[in-house]
């Protein structure tokens, strides 16, 4: 089974053979989803920082405008997958 790499293959993936490359782009594919999900709840905690009760307008934020929220989420997700590899094996080493 030949894997068809469409971007370039960086200097760490190419050290390894055929059969671990498959499963490292699978764990960077992984790694990138999970920052992406890492960054964009860290936001919305900070937003949520000192809302004591819901006449806050941020409340407004929590508790609604889930189509901003989705497609906030998404392209945070889809970012992610534009990130040098050695972004996400920072992440995937010292904070995962």
């Amino acid at each position: 089974m030949n894997i068809v790499v469409a971007f370039p293959v960086t200097s760490a993936a190419a050290k390894l053979n055929r059969s671990n490359l498959a499963e490292w782009f699978d764990t960077n594919d992984v790694l990138r989803v999970s920052l992406g999900n890492f960054l964009f709840f860290s936001i919305l905690s900070l937003l949520m920082v000192g809302v004591k009760n819901q006449k806050d307008p941020r409340d407004s934020l929590h508790h609604g405008g889930w189509m901003m929220k989705i497609i906030c989420w998404c392209l945070m997700v889809i970012f992610m997958f534009f990130l040098p590899n050695e972004i996400i094996s920072f992440y995937g080493k010292s904070i995962s």
